[in-house]
């Protein structure tokens, strides 16, 4: 076995019996609630964010004092994850049937990872149980039939239901498309309509996340009753505010800094910046996986009706599942992602890294050949636009630079009801701000 499988294999085998140990765990305590009063793990050792959850859930339950059961699992973490809780009953079911051979199967998973605080609790707990208790069977079968019937597809609608959800949905402000904003440039044909997904493609520093953040600005203009979420995975908080204010009120970052220090004479308008952002949400976590997003917006985090969420940027976002590879896990979270799209029917903005061979240094011209190397973005994308900026070409002469000096193109790779197309937009540099090139400037 090569260095790599020997790396694949491990790594399998942990994430296997981590899930296994976090599912066996949550379980027993559901089935043997007393335990809670003993359980020392700490929610931050659950990789899982599902397990994680019904963790906490039942920590918080089990210190008031209340009662725990599937039924009151299943009304606590919400219908929306029924194939989560699917997998609870089922390992509940698993537990009373064969303690013994549950617990077997657990230390075969978790062979090479017996130290980890929730397998060895998971052990504590499974050893305390009683064998088979037939209210126990008859509940979580009763809880699994409900799951099923509820997760059952929805029967086809007929041509008259069709026809009334259209015209319902043209006389609303949902049908109106989402714009970039630059009215004067080539990108003012493309229309984005609820349910697309955009994957915004470009090489390190060319300028994606500046690209979204002024997107943000525009679309805020364009649907004020609407909110945006900014999901950064990568930017600390604190760039992403300076930068938000560079955008906004066009100032250098020195500027910005100078401004926000000021204890006396002009400073930063931060009233006028908020009222204008009053519906821009963000989140800031490294680790969040597509499932956290949409719980998100699932719990109405976000209070207005949605019209962009921005994943910036796509290398960092995790998918619900653990076990795929590298290519298959982004496969899969575009597919989840483009779900995210259609079920809260907004656009959702993914930046992404296109490889050097496509984009050079990012001065480089690309094709669509470059997304059909992403495992996905291709596939579920409505919209792949790629951006490259041509002064950012290694070595280029003054008069080369001057010529293209503030460049930023943007090319329509693939759109749904739109024809590829390129625009040259105007950067700003000082100021991240993104424009329109005056008519008469011939860009």
């Amino acid at each position: 076995m090569s260095k790599q499988a020997q790396v694949e294999y491990t790594r399998r085998v942990e994430a296997l019996a981590e899930t296994e140990g976090e599912r066996g765990l949550v379980a027993s305590l559901v089935l043997k609630p007393e335990g809670t009063r003993e359980c020392t793990v700490d929610e931050m050792d659950f990789a899982d964010p599902f397990w994680r959850r019904a963790y906490k859930v039942l920590m918080r339950l089990g210190a008031h004092g209340s009662a725990i059961d599937l039924a009151v699992m299943r009304t606590e973490l919400g219908v929306k994850n029924e194939s989560d809780l699917m997998k609870l009953a089922t390992t509940m079911q698993d537990i009373v049937s064969d303690v013994a051979g549950y617990e077997k199967r657990v230390k075969r998973a978790a062979r090479r990872r017996r130290a980890l605080p929730h397998v060895r609790e998971t052990y504590e707990r499974l050893g305390s149980l009683a064998t088979a208790d037939a209210d126990l069977i008859e509940l979580t079968e009763k809880v699994q039939a409900e799951l099923v019937a509820e997760s059952t597809l929805r029967p086809p609608e007929s041509s008259a239901e069709m026809v009334d959800a259209y015209d319902e949905w043209l006389m609303s402000d949902r049908s109106d498309e989402l714009r970039f904003g630059y009215p004067n440039s080539k990108l003012a044909r493309v229309g984005l309509m609820p349910g697309s997904l955009v994957t915004f493609m470009a090489s390190p520093g060319v300028g994606k996340s500046l690209f979204a953040q002024n997107m943000v600005f525009n679309v805020l203009k364009q649907k004020p009753n609407e909110a945006v979420l900014y999901c950064s995975l990568e930017m600390q908080r604190e760039l992403f505010m300076e930068r938000q204010y560079q955008i906004y009120f066009g100032l250098k970052d020195s500027e910005v800094r100078t401004k926000a220090r000021a204890d006396s004479g002009p400073g930063l308008d931060r009233a006028s910046y908020m009222k204008a952002t009053q519906n821009l949400k963000a989140l800031f976590d490294p680790e969040i996986t597509t499932a956290q997003i949409s719980n998100t917006l699932e719990n109405r985090a976000v209070s207005n009706p949605i019209s962009l969420v921005v994943i910036d940027f796509m290398d960092c976002v995790e998918s619900e599942s653990s076990k795929d590879n590298e290519a298959a896990k982004i496969r899969r979270m575009y597919k989840e992602l483009k779900g995210i799209a259609k079920k809260f029917e907004c656009v959702v903005l993914v930046l992404a890294q296109v490889k050097q061979d496509f984009g050079g240094d990012g001065d480089k011209r690309f094709g669509l050949r470059a997304a059909r190397g992403s495992d996905g973005a291709e596939v579920f994308s409505d919209f792949v636009l790629g951006a490259w900026r041509p002064e950012k070409k290694p070595e280029i002469s003054k008069d080369e630079l001057v010529k293209v000096d503030g460049h930023f193109w943007v090319a329509v790779l693939k759109g749904r009801r739109c024809p590829t197309l390129e625009a040259n937009l105007r950067l700003t540099r000082d100021t991240l701000q993104l424009d329109d090139w005056p008519r008469d400037a011939g860009a």
